[in-house]
């Protein structure tokens, strides 16, 4: 049966592929969907060799440009087989009323070459400032940015087949993304079992993760708590390295934009 929910932005969204189901209200997503205190640990391997780690994090709530935030991490260190070394972070700060991104922090540090990508994106006024750079460029209506991408994804409520692509990458020249739904999976993870929905998400020119070349996909916990149970991205054109989830902790009650509350545990054993 084809389901089907109207955005109150609608226009900014275009659907394709018989869209069974999309995203929830976007006015509540973060404050709903991911309490502060989230963590996800990742181990990362290249076929058989250990490379590194990752983490994704939901730390306590930020003021940014007045506007109370959610603030999420993404790190990635890994060394692939002593050739390419990667000691990432991506930061994103989103409005907890309207879901949208406030302020947005890219570090590279990737084979000993360093580079920082501080953004303030304002949703209101339709521009965003890029840190060196005087002049200010023109943002989309519902802007979101690649941590921030992640986390919407596992909102979306999602069957094998769908297609859902929107203009809401904060660059305008780097849309659509796109999230395209492949199919059911099992996977035994150092953290469990899971039932999971793997999908493909793309951001074009979208970096390390997200862009055309990464063929990036993640596999989500087909569950209320959509965990990143993994995540496969291909490297240097040819090298697929895999996130597997190791442990994480779950809060079990409060918002992302509250205080931090009790969380449960669950590690890998």
């Amino acid at each position: 049966m084809i389901r089907r929910l109207l955005l109150e932005y609608g226009a900014a969204c275009i659907l394709l592929v018989s869209p069974s189901s999309v995203a929830r209200p976007q006015d509540s997503w973060i404050t709903e969907g991911f309490p502060a205190g989230e963590r996800m640990l990742f181990e990362g391997r290249f076929g058989v060799f250990s490379l590194g780690n990752a983490s994704m994090s939901v730390l306590p709530p930020d003021t940014v440009h007045g506007i109370l935030s959610s603030h999420l991490r993404l790190t990635i260190s890994a060394s692939l087989i002593g050739v390419y070394r990667i000691n990432d972070s991506f930061e994103s700060w989103v409005d907890c009323g309207t879901g949208f991104s406030r302020r947005f922090i890219q570090d590279y540090d990737e084979s000993n070459q360093q580079h920082r990508n501080v953004y303030d994106i304002f949703p209101d006024s339709g521009f965003f400032r890029q840190s060196g750079i005087d002049s200010v460029m023109p943002t989309v209506r519902e802007p979101l940015d690649e941590t921030a991408f992640l986390y919407w994804v596992r909102t979306l409520d999602l069957e094998p087949g769908d297609t859902l692509r929107l203009s809401r990458y904060f660059r305008p020249d780097r849309n659509p993304i796109t999230v395209t739904v492949l199919e059911r999976d099992t996977l035994d993870m150092p953290a469990g079992r899971f039932e999971t929905i793997v999908v493909q998400p793309t951001i074009p020119d979208g970096g390390l993760l997200f862009s055309e070349e990464a063929e990036a996909r993640v596999w989500l916990s087909d569950d209320d708590r959509r965990l990143v149970v993994q995540m496969k991205v291909k490297l240097m054109g040819f090298a697929t390295v895999a996130l597997r989830l190791e442990e994480y902790e779950v809060p079990e009650v409060g918002t992302s934009c509250g205080e931090k509350p009790e969380s449960e545990d669950r590690r890998a054993r």
